[in-house]
Formats: C-alpha cells, sequence, structure tokens
C-alpha cells in the first residue's frame, strides 16, 4: 500500500541525522516527511506544486489525525493560518475523494465531506477545516511517510542508451494481491505513453495552448527513461495532417517540458484516425516488453463521417492491450463519439474548466499502470468510475485461494481447478495462510479421507467444492491456479 501523503510546512530545525531520512526538500516532523510553500496558492497549484514534489497533502481519517494537522496551522512549523486538503468533488452530492488514494471512511465531526461541491474544496485551520472554493489561497503542504523505503534520486542519463530489459518468468508466490493491488505513485509508473493532440480550428490555438500546459504540468509528475519504473513519451498532433512533435527519448529533464509547445496547425480535423495509427505504431516500435501502451487523444470534436476508421484505428490498439485515454475539451457532458473511443473508465470531460485535470491525467496513469504480465490472465474488477483493475493475475502453476463467487466466475465454466485448501488435522487450511472460513461444500462433502478440495460449476454461476484425494494425479488431474500480484507503479511483477 503507498503511504497517505500529505500538505506540510518544514520550518523547524530537527537534528541532522534524522533530517537525512528524508528526500531533498523535505524535513522530518514526527513521523512524516514534509514540503510547505507558504504562498496563496489556488487549489489546484497546490495539487501541482505537490505532485511536482512527488508528494500529497494530508487525508483525514479520524479526530485524532485532524487535531494533529490542525495544530500545526499558525505554528513555527506551517507559518500560515491556512493549507489545501488534497479532497476533492468528483460529482455533486457525492463523499469527497482522497487524492493519496486513502477511502473516504470519516466524513468529518459534522460529515462535512459526505456531500461534495464541485469547484470547492477544504482548508485546514486553527478550528479545523472549513469548505472553500479552489480559487481561495491557501498554502501547499506536502507530506510522506518517513518510513516509506530509502529515498533514492534520480540520474538522469547523458548518453541515451534504449535497452529493453528481458522479462522473466514470475514466481507463483502465494500473496494476498487484495490488499494493496493497483498502488500508484506518479513518479515510478512505467508506461509508453503518446498524447494525441488535434491542432486543427475547431480546437482553437487558445485550447491547444490549454491542452499544451495540461501535459507540461502533467509530466512533471513523470520519470523519463527506458528502465523499470521510468516511462516513455512523445507527442502527436493532428488537423488536416499528422505531424510528430515530440518522439520517444525527446523528453528527458525539465527543461524539456518547458521548452515544449504543441504547435497550432489549423484547418479541419479529419486526420484523428491516421494520428491514432501512427501514435500505435510508435508504441509497438518501442518495443519495451515489460511495459504497457497508453494513448491521451485531446480533442473538442469527433468526425461523424470517418467514425469507423477512426473507431477501427482505436480498438485495434485496444485490442492488443493499449490504454485509450479521452481528455475531452467540449463544455458540458462532452462528445459521444470521443467518449466511445476510450477504454472503460478513461473518458474525461469538460477539461477547459476541470480544476483536478492534471491529478486525473495522473491518476488514469497509474490505474493503466495496473495490469498482468504476458502469459497470465486478469481477474477485473471495476472501480468506481469503471476502470476494470485486476485484483490478482493468474496462471497454470499453482494452487488460488477462492474465497468469493466473483473470483470463482473468473474461471472457465464447468472446468474443475484445484483450489488452495487442504486438510491439516481435523480443519481445512487455505495455502497462502488466508483464514476465511470455507462453506460451499457439495452435498456429501468433505468426504473423511480426502484431504484435497476442487471446485466445479455446476449450474448458472455455482461452483461448489469437492473432496479428493491429493495423489491421485490420473484420476483426478487438472488445473492449478497460481495467483499473483498485478504489476502497478510500485511493484515491478518482471523482476
Amino acid at each position: 500500500m503507498r503511504p497517505a501523503l500529505l500538505y506540510f510546512a518544514i520550518i523547524a530545525v530537527i537534528s541532522a541525522q534524522v533530517k537525512d531520512t528524508c528526500r531533498p526538500g523535505f524535513t522530518y516532523y514526527q513521523g512524516w516527511c514534509i514540503y510547505t510553500n507558504p504562498r496563496g496558492f489556488q487549489y489546484q497549484q497546490a495539487v501541482d506544486e505537490c505532485t511536482r514534489m512527488n508528494a500529497f497533502a494530508p487525508s483525514i481519517h479520524n479526530q485524532q489525525s485532524l487535531d494533529f494537522w490542525r495544530s500545526l496551522t499558525n505554528s513555527a512549523i506551517l507559518n500560515s493560518v491556512h493549507f489545501w486538503l488534497d479532497c476533492y468533488c468528483p460529482a455533486n452530492g457525492r463523499p469527497y475523494t482522497w487524492k493519496d488514494g486513502t477511502p473516504t471512511d470519516w466524513m468529518g465531526p459534522r460529515g462535512e465531506l459526505l456531500n461534495c461541491q464541485t469547484g470547492s474544496g477544504y482548508h485546514i485551520h486553527p478550528e479545523g477545516f472549513a469548505m472553500y472554493e479552489y480559487d481561495v489561497g491557501a498554502a501547499a503542504l506536502c507530506a510522506y511517510d518517513a518510513n516509506a523505503p530509502v529515498y533514492q534520486p534520480t540520474v538522469e542519463p547523458t548518453t541515451p542508451e534504449p535497452t529493453t530489459p528481458e522479462p522473466t518468468t514470475p514466481e507463483a508466490t502465494p500473496v494476498d494481491v487484495t490488499a494493496g493491488y493497483c498502488s500508484c505513485n506518479p513518479s515510478s509508473v512505467y508506461l509508453d505513453i503518446v498524447f494525441v493532440v488535434d491542432a486543427s480550428a475547431d480546437m482553437t490555438s487558445k485550447t491547444v495552448g490549454d491542452a499544451t500546459a495540461a501535459i507540461q504540468s502533467t509530466l512533471i509528475g513523470l520519470t523519463f527513461g527506458t528502465d523499470y519504473y521510468q516511462s516513455n513519451v512523445a507527442v502527436v498532433a493532428f488537423a488536416d495532417k499528422v505531424q510528430t512533435v515530440r518522439n520517444f527519448g525527446g523528453f528527458r529533464s525539465d527543461n524539456d517540458i518547458w521548452s515544449f509547445s504543441i504547435p497550432y496547425l489549423g484547418g479541419k480535423a479529419n486526420k484523428m484516425a491516421e494520428a491514432i495509427t501512427q501514435a500505435s505504431s510508435l508504441i509497438t516500435s518501442n518495443e519495451r516488453a515489460f511495459t504497457r501502451g497508453v494513448i491521451v487523444l485531446m480533442s473538442k470534436s469527433f468526425n461523424q463521417l470517418d467514425s469507423v476508421n477512426i473507431g477501427e484505428a482505436a480498438e485495434a490498439f485496444k485490442d492488443d492491450g493499449g490504454i485509450f485515454i479521452t481528455i475531452d475539451y467540449a463544455k458540458g457532458q462532452g462528445i459521444k463519439g470521443l467518449k466511445n473511443l476510450a477504454s472503460n473508465g478513461y473518458y474525461i470531460n469538460d477539461a477547459s474548466s476541470r480544476e483536478s485535470l492534471n491529478a486525473d491525467i495522473l491518476y488514469s496513469f497509474c490505474d493503466a499502470n495496473c495490469f498482468c504480465s504476458d502469459g497470465l490472465y486478469p481477474y477485473n474488477v471495476p472501480n468506481e468510475i469503471g476502470r476494470e483493475l485486476p485484483m490478482g493475475c493468474y496462471h497454470i502453476a499453482d494452487v488460488a485461494a477462492v474465497f468469493n463467487a466473483a473470483e470463482q466466475n473468473f474461471f472457465p465454466p464447468k472446468a474443475r481447478f484445484w483450489i488452495g485448501l487442504k486438510r491439516t488435522g481435523n480443519k481445512f487450511e487455505w495455502s497462502d495462510g488466508s483464514i476465511e472460513p470455507f462453506t460451499d461444500w457439495a452435498p456429501g462433502n468433505p468426504v473423511t479421507g480426502m484431504d484435497c478440495v476442487y471446485k466445479q460449476q455446476q449450474s448458472g454461476f455455482n461452483a461448489l467444492g469437492y473432496s479428493a484425494p491429493c495423489t491421485d494425479p490420473l484420476k483426478y488431474s487438472m488445473a492449478y491456479a497460481c495467483q499473483l500480484r498485478p504489476c502497478d507503479s510500485e511493484y515491478n511483477c518482471w523482476e
């Protein structure tokens, strides 16, 4: 699980021995490494500041944590009476969402976080916390758990040496993947990303400039390169022609980010299909076997007359395992054609006025970076916005613990498969040490003297457990399913 990362300020003098445990720019304080900027940030500016520092603002989960953070306001540590929390409103009337990925499991002393209002967030202040519109200034306070793994600074390569690490076969080690699957650390996602930007007259030169700024702000949160935990980024623009603005390897430093600009091409946006195909070809030719490809389409129009070609180009990319993200700059509910291109849950609309756009893109990269390596089959579970994320990866090797109907339905219909349950003494135990009770026995089971268990679908989606000897491979030969953790931004499943 990634730690809850929090907005902080640090002026206190701490001993050099403790201070050295934190990354440059952060100071140790009561278990946290803390960074602050006291200038009056609007909400998105504060989010961007913490993203730049690879950290997050505080998430509040009980009265004690609220009291802790508010005690720092108007103090020598913070030197400010207000700072932003990193909660944002996904839709009016829904609970606020914490950007550090922790659940909204405490709604505040008076239920303040239960019914959110778009365009408004929360400041911590000496009395607690209160709602403010996003354009009201407050300090940026960013922090991370000091007990996180030791920081290793990123060294930028002076000579590009593109290499393709050889993938290795994942070991069949039983793990509890449900406790921390799909962790999110934007600075360590490893993806091949191509931004495909509409630079036509439909987009307008101003919106092309907005798209440039959104890409720049997003790229600040990534680590560039071709190794593990690094992303390779390219940019393609289109109108009535297609132009590669930056190829892979063109982004290696902050200077590359800020010197980058998307040209306004004008004309009609009739080359969207060709631009998507070119982006897909760039990703295919990049040949990083351990990564996933992502296309980010940024537009505010859709040529219905060319919908078949556009759709086929997008579907071909998705069928090859890629994630297609659509950033819709049209106002309001957006354009159906653009929405239909996106992978499930990866459509972001109303981009021109969306305060959380940069963070939303980074979090979509984290979700795209949660996948099963080659040869493994995902047990996908949709998250709250419909993105299908793997809660486990399986291959025929070792035994899986199957706790619920959703997991058992993952296996092929009518197939018999061993599960990780075996009699030890007078009780049955799971091979991965889980303590979940097993109750799905078929009539007449378990059978004394038969210590292993398999399941088989009977009718509908109902699968029942049967006893079988553990030492009769011919009569009872059937598949074993090994459950492994998915690849994500904090776990490299190829190593």
